[in-house]
């Protein structure tokens, strides 16, 4: 068991689960095609998204040689957000209710998902 992918998978993941809050408080939900309880579908996505990596992190503790592929959905969605949501604040200057929502810790998180992908590189090369 490599414990820095263990570490990193488990750091990332609190940063998905911060910026999750941040997104709520800056009402990015609203931004949801949907009608009706738009927290709500969010709220279910975002709980799908993040368990997916409680899940990749379980793998990683048993030593399943497939979670280290599995973890590159970590830094997939980690540095997507970041990407996301710094186009989206230069667009649009504002934090509230649009693509801007969650930069703060859209940049940690980005951050992190590019140290796991550093090292899930080193590991599997």
């Amino acid at each position: 068991m490599n414990t820095n992918i263990l570490l990193l998978v488990l750091i990332t993941t609190l940063f998905q689960v911060l910026h999750c809050f941040e997104e709520i408080g800056m009402d990015a939900y609203e931004l949801v095609p949907k009608s009706g309880n738009k927290r709500g579908y969010y709220l279910r996505a975002a709980s799908v998204l993040v368990g997916l990596n409680f899940l990749i992190a379980f793998m990683l503790l048993f030593d399943i040689k497939i979670a280290y592929y599995l973890a590159f959905y970590t830094v997939a969605i980690s540095v997507g957000n970041a990407i996301i949501h710094i186009f989206g604040y230069s667009k649009t200057k504002s934090y509230r209710a649009t693509l801007g929502a969650g930069v703060f810790s859209g940049v940690p998180l980005g951050l992190s998902g590019i140290a796991l992908f550093i090292y899930l590189i080193r590991t599997l090369v």
